[in-house]
């Protein structure tokens, strides 16, 4: 796991509110950073969760300036629940992600 998908795990896996909507998988929150998912996770078992896979790609931030230096960092976070959850469900996760 790279520096920048290890950052955004620990980040999301620290967030008791996050977690304690999640679904479990393994006994761990639901967050997972590639893909597939791991055999045997079935959303109607599990309940919800979060997929961050990909290339985080890095922009200039708004403090990179003349005097200092700064980034951001841009990856794609998606958030999944079932589809006869209401749609608050998957809401709330991604407001909490």
């Amino acid at each position: 796991m790279s520096a920048v998908t290890k950052g955004f795990f620990d980040r999301m896996n620290e967030d008791g509110t996050l977690t304690s909507i999640l679904g479990t998988y393994g006994g761990n929150p639901s967050i997972f950073t590639k893909r597939p998912l791991p055999p045997g996770f079935d959303i109607e078992t599990h309940g919800p969760y979060v997929l961050t896979t990909g290339e985080a790609v890095q922009d200039p931030g708004p403090a990179d300036v003349k005097n200092s230096k700064g980034r951001e960092i841009v990856r794609d976070i998606l958030c999944f629940s079932k589809l006869s959850d209401s749609a608050t469900v998957v809401e709330e996760v991604a407001e909490q992600v």
